[in-house]
């Protein structure tokens, strides 16, 4: 856990200038995407652990997180400045056909029937999806999308939308 939520070098350049709840919002939601490769869609999927461990890094109290606003346009500039930081963009409708027809294309690295992949826990067998360990309440699902084989059994794909916040940056794959 702590090597995780510990803010390096560059991290505190832009976690400097920021003050109170805004300043500990913008770190947890910084090392969110850095483990997660996505922003946390309601304060409740960042572990209470790591809200307590950065405060004391960036000396705020804790409490003051539920003064951060999560449909702001601070949240949305902050988003912007991590993704900068990071070399990455939101994606977009273009990105999730192009990474559809890519994938497609590649013959598949392990077993795609979904009787083979059941052993697999968080994955729904019947819609090829991941499941969340927690309910993404109020969280924004549309555009997400499975790919299928069109030569017969389905291929269970993480919805599009997060495979591209971790592919976007990889040359071939972004714009």
């Amino acid at each position: 856990m702590i090597s995780a939520w510990t803010l390096v070098e560059g991290d505190w350049g832009l976690v400097g200038e920021k003050v109170g709840a805004g300043r500990l919002g913008f770190a947890l939601i910084s090392k969110f995407y850095e483990v997660e490769g996505r922003f946390p869609d309601y304060p409740e999927e960042i572990p209470a652990a790591a809200v307590e461990y950065m405060a004391s890094l960036v000396e705020v109290e804790p409490e003051s997180l539920a003064k951060y606003s999560w449909r702001s346009r601070t949240i949305e500039r902050h988003r912007a400045q991590i993704r900068k930081r990071f070399g990455t963009r939101p994606a977009t409708e273009d990105d999730e056909e192009r990474l559809a027809r890519w994938l497609a294309a590649k013959p598949p690295p392990t077993p795609t029937s979904v009787s083979a992949l059941r052993p697999f826990p968080g994955l729904s067998a019947s819609t090829g999806r991941t499941r969340r360990r927690q309910p993404a309440v109020g969280s924004r699902t549309s555009g997400s999308s499975t790919v299928a084989e069109e030569a017969g059994d389905a291929v269970a794909i993480t919805p599009i939308r997060h495979l591209l916040a971790m592919l976007v940056g990889i040359r071939g794959c972004g714009s």
